[in-house]
């Protein structure tokens, strides 16, 4: 692959880019950009046109028309990588690049764990949370991690009805029937 860095003004928007980007998503690529500034590159066909990044694209332009970088050298060019991909294929990838994206999701306990420590450090906005998605995403780990209200309390010392004479598993219930 080919990196380069090249002049905002050299970009241009695809317009057969079936990914919409509302005010939330363009948020949240803002509050990332002015955190950690650019940190893949934008995916660009010979011609300029973006295949993957339109919606950084988008905000940058916004963000260079409100006077604002999201370089430390405050300027106003962008890192890409050229795809050599045309046509249909180029417009699959970029419904495939999207795609894959959509179908991950967090661990909620990893994400619990993130989310907890970014609060600390006013550092919601540039995850792409709110402080209400924040307090959501934590209450559900710990629902997750809490035993259903039908279960007694666990100790060592709970009576159980039935041990298991080759490992001494112990459980209360039914024995297994043969």
């Amino acid at each position: 692959m080919n990196y380069e860095t090249v002049e905002l003004d050299a970009l241009k928007v695809d317009p057969n880019n079936i990914n919409v980007h509302d005010e939330a998503n363009r948020q949240a690529i803002r509050d990332s950009l002015m955190a950690f500034q650019q940190q893949k590159p934008l995916v660009v066909a010979a011609d300029g046109t973006i295949v993957a990044g339109n919606g950084t694209y988008e905000v940058m332009c916004e963000m260079k028309e409100a006077g604002a970088s999201w370089r430390e050298d405050g300027g106003y060019v962008v890192d890409i990588v050229r795809t050599k991909l045309k046509g249909d294929l180029a417009w699959a990838y970029a419904i495939a690049d999207n795609r894959s994206s959509d179908l991950s999701y967090f661990d909620p306990q990893q994400l619990a764990m993130a989310l907890e420590h970014a609060r600390q450090d006013d550092g919601l906005p540039a995850l792409g949370f709110t402080e209400e998605q924040a307090i959501e995403a934590i209450e559900k780990a710990a629902k997750m991690n809490a035993a259903p209200d039908e279960f007694k309390e666990v100790d060592d010392d709970l009576e159980t009805e039935y041990q298991c004479p080759k490992c001494a598993y112990e459980w209360s219930g039914s024995p297994k029937q043969s």
